[in-house]
């Protein structure tokens, strides 16, 4: 989920991984996954109408998420939003300290 970083030292201390394997845990995570396509289409609809500044950022080493069809599209539907494709960042680069990774400027 890091990758192209190593897991930061504060996630890996805090997050419950002995919670993360359990079998209710897992069944959450499915249900979850079963309405994730509703939710992003509910969500999606409503895009047209936001009035606020939006800057969307996407890693281009992200593996989990296609930072073009979901992010930049994401961009294009709202009005006035900007997209921004941060170089080498992966997927959970809101959990990194580094100014780069967390604002989109060097």
């Amino acid at each position: 989920m890091f990758f192209p970083e190593a897991m930061p030292l504060r996630f890996a201390r805090d997050f419950p991984f002995d919670r993360a394997g359990r079998p209710a845990q897992i069944t959450a995570e499915g249900e979850d996954a079963g309405w994730l396509w509703p939710g992003l289409t509910r969500s999606a609809l409503g895009y047209r109408s936001l009035r606020r500044p939006v800057h969307v950022l996407g890693g281009s080493a992200d593996l989990v998420v296609n930072t073009t069809l979901h992010g930049q599209r994401a961009a294009s539907l709202i009005p006035g939003a900007r997209f921004e494709r941060l170089p080498a960042a992966g997927h959970m680069f809101h959990h990194l300290s580094s100014p780069m990774r967390s604002c989109g400027r060097p």
